[in-house]
């Protein structure tokens, strides 16, 4: 290491304080430079303008399962790479069968995720929902009558149980198979 380059060391633990830029910045051991301050301005800068700002933007700003975080994320990824990076402009994707078997899959799992998803979303949005059309849920008689039924899941979300179904069986091959070219997945 040059006398030049900052030399940061940081306490060995468990915690995720290490991981907090306050800890960082007070725990920094530097030898004077130039480059101190240019690693003090990119740690400052990446703290209001993350790197990796695509991994939050299509994540729900609410409550949600560990799984559904997962398939969002691995999703954004892909989206990022297609939109971000701009894959298929940059890279050639005609070296041998993996690569090319990999493209059309990029391209169709990108496909996926924005047109065919989405309808599926929808037609169990439109299930779920088509339940509640025409009842005045501030009306707790008309509430409770409601939610106090005879009938079955499946007489109440008639199909709902085999598009949930679809939609399971499509992500859980897409997520596999995004882990399974994981290693094509850089510009």
């Amino acid at each position: 290491m040059s006398n030049n380059q900052l030399n940061i060391k940081f306490l060995d633990t468990s915690k995720d304080i290490t991981k907090s830029w306050t800890f960082r910045l007070k725990h920094l051991r530097y030898k004077p430079g130039i480059s101190y301050l240019y690693d003090l301005y990119y740690l400052v800068r990446n703290y209001f303008k993350p790197r990796q700002a695509w991994y939050v933007k299509g994540m729900y700003h609410h409550f949600c399962d560990k799984p559904e975080l997962i398939t969002q994320s691995l999703y954004n990824a892909i989206i990022d790479y297609v939109e971000g990076e701009k894959c298929f402009e940059s890279i050639s994707w005609d070296h041998n069968d993996e690569v090319i078997e990999c493209a059309a899959f990029i391209r169709e799992c990108y496909n996926w995720i924005k047109v065919e998803r989405p309808k599926l979303e929808a037609k169990i949005e439109d299930i779920i929902n088509h339940r509640f059309t025409g009842v005045d849920l501030a009306d707790k008689e008309a509430w409770q009558k409601l939610m106090k039924s005879d009938k079955t899941y499946d007489e109440l979300y008639p199909g709902l149980t085999e598009l949930e179904n679809e939609l399971l069986e499509k992500d859980t091959e897409y997520l596999c198979k995004i882990v399974k070219y994981r290693n094509f997945l850089w510009t």
